[in-house]
C-alpha cells in the first residue's frame, strides 16, 4: 500500500463517517439492530434440518450467504489435497 492510497482510504472512512454522523443528528434516531438474532426468534425447533435452513433463509437471506461459505470451507478442508496434487501433476 502506499502512501497515497493509504491516505485515500482514511480520507474515504473519514468522509463515511461524516455522512453516518450526519443521518443519526438529522434523523435523531440510531438504528439498532441485533445481529445475530435469537434463535427462538426463528420459531422452527419443530421442523426438519431441510425445513429448517429453508426457513432461515427466507426470514434472513444472509443465512444463505453464511451457510455457503461454511460448507465451501469444508469441501475445501477435504479437497485441498486433491486440489494441490491435480495442479501439480501440470508442472
Amino acid at each position: 500500500m502506499t502512501v497515497r492510497s493509504g491516505f485515500l482510504s482514511i480520507l474515504l472512512l473519514g468522509a463515511v463517517m461524516l455522512c453516518a454522523g450526519h443521518a443519526v443528528a438529522a434523523t435523531g434516531v440510531i438504528p439498532i439492530t441485533e445481529y445475530p438474532p435469537d434463535l427462538q426468534s426463528y420459531s422452527d425447533a419443530d421442523q426438519s434440518i431441510h425445513e429448517r435452513l429453508i426457513h432461515r433463509v427466507k426470514v434472513n437471506p444472509f443465512n444463505l450467504v453464511g451457510t455457503l461459505i461454511f460448507l465451501f470451507a469444508i469441501f475445501h478442508t477435504f479437497l485441498a489435497g486433491k486440489f494441490t496434487a491435480a495442479l501439480q501433476s501440470y508442472y
